[in-house]
């Protein structure tokens, strides 16, 4: 009996677990590490993560990138799509949907 009680419980949470956050932006370094944007807010980078060398915006979002930390002075805006960044310099990025 406890059992059945049990096993309804289990499969609703590994589902709630699965759904997650969206992933709106994924940042990466030639060597694999990642960095997901999960956040509508400003993200300020820290000067001890990595360079990222590609942005891969996900559908139906748009990111920009900003020279200055509290998303100040953007440097420039991209759509879905995956992107070379490596020579563009940020310190802070923003995503939302492409309507907002």
């Amino acid at each position: 009996m406890l059992f059945s009680k049990v096993l309804p419980l289990s499969v609703f949470a590994s589902l709630a677990a699965a759904q997650g956050p969206h992933i709106l932006a994924t940042f990466s370094t030639h060597s694999g590490e990642i960095f997901d944007v999960k956040t509508h807010i400003c993200i300020n980078f820290q000067q001890w993560q990595p360079i990222y060398n590609t942005l891969q915006v996900t559908d139906p979002f748009e990111c920009e990138l900003y020279y200055g930390r509290g998303c100040n002075d953007e440097v420039d805006r991209f759509y879905p799509g995956d992107y070379e960044i490596t020579h563009v310099y940020f310190k802070s990025v923003r995503c939302h949907l492409l309507d907002d």
